[in-house]
């Protein structure tokens, strides 16, 4: 990740805050995967699955939003936060004008899979934006292609870590197997008998916060 060289929010040198970080080489991956083979993908998908598990290494004091001093608003467990953030998402859905009841269907949703997130026993430190947006890879002289940075860290949540495994299948993997194995098999065993379950639940928390993903596939794994 790059480091910070120098900051200064004081607005005297110029009337804007500044910020001056080292130089990661190379370019984002986002715009280079349609020209990417199967095999490349599978290769760099298993390279960003790696450093995910690292960051995932990290305990974090209480469950909840990262900022400069510790954790904002925090809370005890896991439950207790994922409840909180449900429950404003919703309640946000429905001020925006969302359809009245898909919210119903999403509110019994959450309820009747509660104990999925009574299951992370204590909060870890997740990027909470580890897509290939975010990913920079170089290309070496053997051509082939590495992961060189992970940048843009300021959504960062302690957290359970299969809700940064649910974001990324949800932003950058989608319906493709290729990528799927590369991040599952580069993160390695996941310690929960039911951790899928788990990520589907935690992408309908990110389909919910973001109003991105596949609307009608959400619909239907919806009961009711």
């Amino acid at each position: 990740m790059p480091r910070v060289i120098w900051h200064d929010d004081s607005k005297r040198l110029l009337p804007l805050n500044v910020l001056v970080m080292t130089k990661i080489n190379g370019q984002l991956l986002r715009p280079l995967e349609p020209f990417l083979s199967d095999a490349e993908l599978l290769d760099l998908y298993g390279q960003m699955g790696r450093p995910l598990r690292h960051l995932h290494e990290i305990r974090m004091e209480a469950f909840g939003y990262l900022v400069a001093d510790g954790v904002k608003d925090p809370h005890s467990s896991n439950e207790a936060y994922m409840r909180f953030q449900f429950g404003k998402k919703l309640e946000e859905f429905r001020h925006f004008g969302g359809n009245v009841g898909l919210a119903e269907r999403m509110e019994r949703h959450v309820a009747s899979h509660e104990d999925l997130l009574k299951e992370c026993a204590f909060p870890v430190l997740c990027h909470d934006d580890f897509h290939t947006a975010n990913i920079i890879v170089s290309s070496g002289s053997d051509g082939r292609w590495w992961l060189s940075g992970v940048i843009d860290v300021e959504n960062a949540v302690a957290g359970d870590p299969l809700i940064d495994v649910a974001k990324t299948l949800l932003y950058s993997v989608g319906e493709s197997h290729v990528k799927r194995e590369g991040l599952l098999t580069g993160y390695g065993p996941m310690d929960r008998r039911r951790w899928e379950d788990t990520v589907d639940l935690y992408r309908l928390y990110h389909a919910l916060e973001c109003g991105i993903g596949r609307p009608s596939s959400a619909r239907s794994r919806l009961p009711g």
